[in-house]
């Protein structure tokens, strides 16, 4: 099962801030806190390319587990919604959402494949729409052909319970 979450390099406070929707037992040996080491170096690296006056410091930027209170222990498949979410509005600083409520982030979640499908620069936006069209007719058909099934069924309950009076 894949999982997102984000590792932002916060110059401004000189730290590695990670941002998960999910809680864990033992933060430091965690395989996530691993992977935030790995991408602290990793950009390290990166920037020591382009001789940036940061790189080697980066190094030894501590790496915060950022707590937010919808944080959970529970398994939940809307990680990505999350990581949109910490994407769009983390700065430094813990914000406000309602993201620990479930039917909210279903709307998002709708919210999101919505933008990214409707997006401009999306290359395969008319084929996508296409298929939507396509998929939707065949729900419309399906959803006929069940009606078409129910009435049968409720006219034979019916003629059979007026033949048995």
């Amino acid at each position: 099962m894949e999982h997102y979450f984000i590792v932002v390099i916060n110059f401004i406070q000189k730290r590695v801030d990670y941002l998960d929707n999910r809680v864990y037992g033992n933060w430091d040996d965690s395989h996530f806190k691993k992977l935030a080491i790995s991408i602290r170096y990793n950009m390290s690296d990166y920037l020591d390319r382009f001789e940036h006056p940061l790189a080697a410091d980066l190094v030894s930027y501590d790496i915060i587990n950022v707590k937010f209170p919808w944080q959970t222990s529970k398994p939940t498949l809307d990680c990505g919604v999350f990581a949109m979410v910490h994407m769009l509005n983390y700065d430094g600083e813990i914000f406000e959402s309602q993201l620990d409520n479930a039917k909210i982030r279903r709307t998002m979640r709708a919210e999101i494949c919505a933008a990214l499908v409707l997006c401009d620069i999306n290359n395969i936006r008319k084929e996508i729409i296409q298929k939507i069209h396509e998929f939707n007719e065949i729900k419309a058909s399906i959803r006929d052909k069940l009606w078409m099934i129910y009435k049968e069924q409720d006219n034979i309950r019916k003629e059979t319970a007026r033949l048995k009076v």
